[in-house]
């Protein structure tokens, strides 16, 4: 039996999510514990640590978290977790 993939996504075109669009080198780098793009945020607000605790859940649970922003369709996050069916116990 194959194992089904669950995805969920979000997306969001705020204006300020626009104006902060990050380029492709540091789209790579959001995941990273305290991560802050130069000269966007608060620093003492935001510590730039909830995406890399957001990946941290995602891949103890054998999935993978993904980014990506342009002004066609703001930012948008994607989770992948696997749904593996167990027998149940009336199945043996």
């Amino acid at each position: 039996m194959q194992d089904s993939v669950l995805l969920v996504g979000s997306s969001d075109k705020s204006r300020a999510l626009l104006q902060a669009l990050l380029p492709p080198e540091l789209q790579a780098r959001i995941f990273n514990g305290y991560f802050c793009p130069p000269e966007q945020g608060d620093k003492r607000r935001n510590m730039g640590i909830g995406l890399s605790a957001c990946q941290a859940v995602v891949r103890a649970h054998q999935g993978r978290i993904t980014a990506r922003s342009s002004k066609q369709s703001g930012a948008v996050f994607q989770v992948y977790l696997p749904m593996k069916e167990e027998p149940h116990e009336n199945q043996g």
